[in-house]
């Protein structure tokens, strides 16, 4: 089950990366204190499992990691958990962990129900693919079950201890919407602040597994010449009037400006704690149907008025050379696409489901396994962000 890291820990986490961010950058803005562990399994496919918590990532992955001790697992539907790893993680060092599953031999039978129907059943971590209500075999020994449903909080895991040719029922309820965080990013190659700043943001993601999402748009100062930039000006630019931004960086969170500066890192933990804990009364989530259109549903406790913005982004564009000053040659969560346009889609939900539905065409550089879509809602005065979502193709 996804669930948010310990406050304590993340700040302690914060606190380190701020001692050391202004002095221990290297020339290429990559942070000496991160290594990189590659994690592997055979067969491919298996949720990643990190200090026995559950991951959004499937094998193969590569996760960067602060210096520190880490134990490692992978969980795959009808397979046995293979013994735990652990390892001493160093920064600038790069890690390589090979799993190999074992299909297991002897299995019960799980009877799982829902309110609502429809939602996916998930064992020690891994989404086993099945719907609710629905018969899933389940490996003899004990487990974690739980329900989940995109946009919505995961039903409490229940354990259970299963014999050979047991069969046991489970019934779940997933109906409270899940709180997410809107990170906007606006940088440029050039804009050297951003040099310190856009790395931090990718550790505070890593510390917000899929609670925190995050849209980099690249501005046309100091470096008109930013590639980024360059790939989508009239999305990029249509975000800098809509918040008046004047420099960068700049970092709104939920639409309220929280960093003009790198001082201000320090706001940052706090904002997204804060509008975590705001209760959540609309979900969204959706299904990319091929290379050309995207189906979105929300649901909404209350009547709401607003923007619904769909951004397509470039996941990752690395370069050889730092394509600017400020020496980064990796960047992340890059805007490309607006669907339908940067004006956004006016909605006026009402309690209950709607689904709309959207066409898009594929940047030519790109391929589907390139990008990811990101849904909000937006209140086009006050700019508050109530909800986001992040699809995958």
């Amino acid at each position: 089950m996804n669930s948010r890291k310990n406050i304590l820990v993340i700040l302690a986490i914060i606190i380190c990366s701020l001692i050391f961010l202004c002095v221990c950058m290297g020339n290429n803005g990559e942070d000496p204190h991160i290594g990189t562990v590659n994690i592997n399994s055979q067969p491919s496919g298996a949720t990643i499992i990190l200090n026995a918590e559950c991951t959004n990532h499937n094998t193969p992955y590569t996760l960067d990691l602060e210096e520190g001790e880490y134990s490692f697992n992978l969980s795959l539907y009808i397979y046995d958990l293979p013994p735990e790893t652990t390892l001493s993680v160093k920064g600038g060092e790069s890690y390589t962990i090979d799993f190999e599953l074992d299909s297991a031999l002897h299995y019960g039978i799980l009877e799982v129900s829902s309110n609502p129907p429809g939602v996916e059943i998930v064992i020690n971590c891994h989404n086993t693919g099945f719907l609710t209500p629905g018969m899933v075999l389940i490996p003899v020994g004990t487990h974690q079950v739980w329900v989940h449903r995109d946009g919505f909080q995961d039903s409490e895991p229940q354990e259970v201890t299963i014999l050979e040719n047991d069969t046991l029922e489970l019934s779940f309820s997933v109906e409270n919407p899940r709180k997410k965080v809107l990170l906007e990013d606006f940088t440029n190659v050039s804009c050297n602040p951003c040099g310190d700043v856009d790395p931090y943001l990718e550790s505070l993601e890593r510390n917000y597994d899929g609670e925190l999402i995050i849209i980099s748009y690249h501005v046309s100062w100091p470096s008109p010449t930013d590639p980024m930039f360059l790939n989508a000006p009239s999305e990029n630019n249509a975000r800098v009037s809509f918040y008046n931004v004047l420099n960068a960086p700049n970092v709104f969170i939920d639409g309220e400006l929280i960093l003009e500066n790198v001082d201000d890192t320090a706001n940052l933990v706090p904002s997204v704690e804060e509008k975590l804990a705001l209760p959540a009364q609309i979900a969204l989530w959706g299904e990319v149907l091929g290379d050309s259109a995207l189906n979105l549903t929300a649901f909404s406790e209350v009547d709401y008025q607003g923007k619904l913005y769909v951004a397509l982004l470039e996941k990752q564009r690395s370069f050889e050379n730092p394509p600017g000053s400020n020496g980064l040659t990796e960047f992340k969560h890059i805007i490309r696409r607006f669907l339908p346009n940067h004006q956004g889609t006016e909605v006026n939900l009402t309690p209950g489901e709607e689904n709309l539905h959207f066409s898009y065409v594929l940047p030519a550089d790109l391929t589907l396994q390139d990008i990811i879509f990101v849904a909000f809602l937006q209140d086009e005065t006050s700019k508050e962000i109530v909800q986001v979502q992040s699809i995958n193709p």
